[in-house]
């Protein structure tokens, strides 16, 4: 890849983590913010965010330079908007679903190529959960 359009991926990536990070505050200055309760309201019901696109932020942004500013963006869309947990609750049996789903997959095909596209697959969830259940620990433990 050239270098300038790398340098221009590199910064729409970061200014792209940046627009997430302060659409997740809520307070710019202690006179200039908006109530907690209602920019929940707001986030939730614009679907600024939701579990999945959380979840693909912690995977993209969740390790590395970022992980602070992960951790405070999660921490304060779950805050501000309890609705969130109430989501990511109801995500977690779908996302078992899925691997039992790919498991029985292999089972019935017994094809070697296939499981390593499943296992491929497989991986790909446990690193996107691992990536948001680390995010989340920080948050929890940090708040």
């Amino acid at each position: 890849m050239p270098s300038d359009v790398r340098d221009c991926q590199m910064s729409l990536h970061r200014l792209f983590f940046l627009v997430c990070l302060r659409s997740s505050t809520h307070r710019e200055s202690p006179s200039n913010f908006i109530e907690g309760k209602v920019f929940g309201d707001i986030l939730y019901e614009n679907y600024i965010f939701d579990i999945p696109r959380l979840m693909d932020i912690c995977v993209v942004y969740g390790h590395g330079n970022d992980t602070a500013l992960v951790s405070k963006m999660i921490g304060n869309v779950f805050q501000q908007q309890p609705k969130y947990s109430d989501d990511l609750r109801a995500v977690v049996p779908t996302i078992e679903k899925v691997v039992i789903l790919i498991l029985l997959a292999f089972i019935v095909r017994r094809d070697i190529v296939y499981f390593v596209d499943l296992t491929s697959n497989i991986i790909i969830v446990i690193f996107l959960l691992s990536c948001f259940v680390s995010v989340r620990v920080c948050v929890i433990y940090d708040g």
